[in-house]
């Protein structure tokens, strides 16, 4: 079995990871671009240094704070997604 040079598969593996970042449903700004606007990424931001101790707390890092930030985020998600 031979094996393919390494070398001069290596450009059409960047050209391809490069075109990739830039396709249109790649996740580098898709179609749900607009639901993190600066306001839900200040808020989310904020929710999460407010709530440092509960994220970190092994009783309620796992449900219970990530249920309560997303209700706390859903009035944003509702504003951009209508």
């Amino acid at each position: 079995m031979v094996l393919p040079n390494a070398s001069s598969q290596s450009g059409t593996s960047e050209m391809s990871q490069e075109e990739q970042k830039h396709s249109k449903n790649s996740g580098w700004g898709g179609k749900r671009k607009e639901i993190w606007s600066l306001e839900a990424t200040e808020t989310i931001i904020q929710l999460v240094k407010d709530n440092d101790k509960r994220l970190n707390d092994r009783k309620t890092k796992k449900s219970v704070i990530w249920r309560d930030i997303t209700e706390a985020m859903q009035p944003l998600v509702n504003k951009y997604i209508s």
